[in-house]
């Protein structure tokens, strides 16, 4: 059982430290600074679940680290060492590790807030002068934040914990804290979207709509550089991906709105960019899913080649650490830039540019559910590169409806996303085991050229390819079936209704 409070308007902390001392007893209590840290994925995950991580480092050197839930108390307190924990793995606790891969993800820990803090305590003992509560007082260090006292129960001793909480309400110094504890020290609120809903208006000029949108998943995309530059883990570079996908889909898919000239013009930077960010998320998803791929081989030769492909990511991070840094990554997202805010003033508009968004919208929509629909499954089972089309028409069509999305009614933009992840899924499944066959074949040769056991290289992937040929007819009969699925009748009329019940 705990209580947090905060002063009552016109109360003073001095008057507040009097009652404290009375109310343990008169017992003094021997100030102390600690700096407190908040911690969370860079997309609020633990913010957004209703969580909150916090480390409290000591002048001592020691650093208390608490996962508690918002408005509430740890149950599981931690000593850690420096550094502390940058991900779920990092944590030695089981249950508290456990948690943590939940919410989180597999999404590094960040710092979002630090704070310096004067914390006193004041012990009450009873009659027999036995410890029934704290009563703590946390003064920030920054002028402008509030003071918070936290009421510590003892197990046992809840009832004797509860008088003094009525004794604390009484003296009117104080009123229940409204919001978390982390607010008052500057733990910043959820901002971050990696699919931001722009609000659109079905009467909108379709040019300047779509300005709207690309400005916002722009922004989006700048936001996840640190990340990629700094390695704090891969969903940096995947939500910069899925933004620069959208950003390079609705360009196509949307074209007759922006003049031709124009658009050419960034549409060769940004295809430059999709190459190069490209070849670092291949090599993610490879070293991450490579244990499995090699889980019934774990001799010398399944060592070497994940050292290889461990090698070759970083190659190619840094390859893309130099891009992203470079003077021609600059000016090429400054272009990019101007022809946004000139898009955005009704400069660069195409021949649909000047028509209603929504009537542009539903051409493309019609579209591409047509191309899905004309899709021939059978065709792809002798050429990943046809499965691949599919995957890129589930993808256009997702993106309309994301990016788009306040054009639509919610219930039925909803059913029909998750119809198409369905289905997306699958041939997403199919395309990355055949991109990483390929990998792992030129990885293997690299590895093969200065091995002293070719041989077991040669098993090894030998086995390996079996064993990916193996999954990826497995995932053609899921995209059979996906398939299927969305050509239905029942499935069909959810996109029938998506388009007649557009906003």
């Amino acid at each position: 059982m705990t209580c947090h409070f905060q002063l009552a308007p016109g109360a003073r902390v001095t008057t507040l430290r009097a009652a404290l001392r009375e109310i343990a007893g008169n017992s003094d209590s021997t100030p102390q600074r600690l700096e407190r840290l908040y911690l969370d994925s860079f997309d609020r995950r633990l913010a957004a679940a209703g969580w909150v991580m916090e480390a409290d480092r000591s002048d001592a050197g020691s650093t208390n680290l608490r996962l508690r839930p918002c408005r509430g108390e740890s149950d599981e307190p931690l000593l850690c060492d420096p550094p502390l924990p940058r991900t779920a793995g990092d944590c030695s606790r089981p249950r508290l590790r456990a948690r943590l891969e939940r919410l989180l993800e597999g999404r590094a820990l960040l710092v979002e807030s630090i704070g310096m803090l004067r914390i006193e305590a004041f012990p009450c003992l009873d009659a027999h002068g036995k410890l029934v509560a704290i009563l703590r007082l946390e003064q920030p260090a920054a002028a402008k934040r509030a003071a918070v006292l936290r009421v510590h129960a003892i197990t046992g001793f809840e009832g004797a914990t509860r008088r003094i909480t009525r004794q604390l309400r009484a003296s009117g110094l104080l009123r229940p804290l409204r919001v978390d504890c982390a607010v008052p020290l500057g733990l910043s609120l959820p901002t971050y979207a990696a699919k931001p809903v722009v609000r659109l208006r079905p009467g909108n000029r379709a040019a300047r709509a779509l300005a709207h949108l690309l400005l916002a998943y722009t922004a989006t995309l700048r936001a996840n550089e640190p990340g990629i530059l700094n390695d704090w883990d891969s969903e940096f570079l995947h939500d910069y991906r899925v933004a620069l996908r959208s950003i390079r889909s609705w360009l196509g898919e949307l074209k007759s709105c922006i003049e031709p000239v124009a658009r050419r013009e960034v549409k060769a930077s940004l295809a430059h960019l999709n190459r190069m960010t490209g070849a670092l998320r291949d090599l993610d998803v490879l070293c991450a899913r490579l244990p499995d791929y090699v889980s019934d081989n774990v001799g010398a030769a399944a060592h070497r080649l994940a050292v290889r492909a461990k090698a070759a990511r970083a190659d190619a991070r840094a390859d893309l650490v130099d891009y992203l840094q470079s003077a021609s990554y600059v000016a090429a997202m400054a272009r990019w830039s101007d022809f946004l805010s000139a898009l955005t003033k009704g400069e660069h508009a195409g021949r649909r540019g000047r028509e209603r968004v929504d009537g542009v919208l539903d051409r493309a929509l019609a579209r591409r559910r047509a191309s899905i629909l004309a899709f021939d499954a059978d065709k792809a089972r002798e050429d990943a590169t046809v499965m691949h089309e599919l995957r890129k028409e589930c993808k256009k069509l997702r993106y309309l409806l994301e990016g788009f999305q306040s054009l639509f009614e919610p219930a039925a933009r909803e059913r029909a996303v998750l119809e198409l992840k369905t289905l997306q899924s699958a041939t997403g499944e199919i395309q990355d085991l055949h991109v990483h066959l390929g990998l792992l074949t030129q990885l293997a040769q690299t590895v093969r050229d200065g091995d002293d056991e070719p041989a077991a290289l040669d098993a090894l992937l030998q086995q390996l390819r079996a064993r990916l040929r193996t999954l990826e007819q497995a995932q053609l009969a899921r995209v059979t079936t996906a398939l299927a699925r969305f050509g239905s009748r029942r499935v069909q009329r959810i996109f029938d209704r998506l388009q007649e019940k557009a906003a």
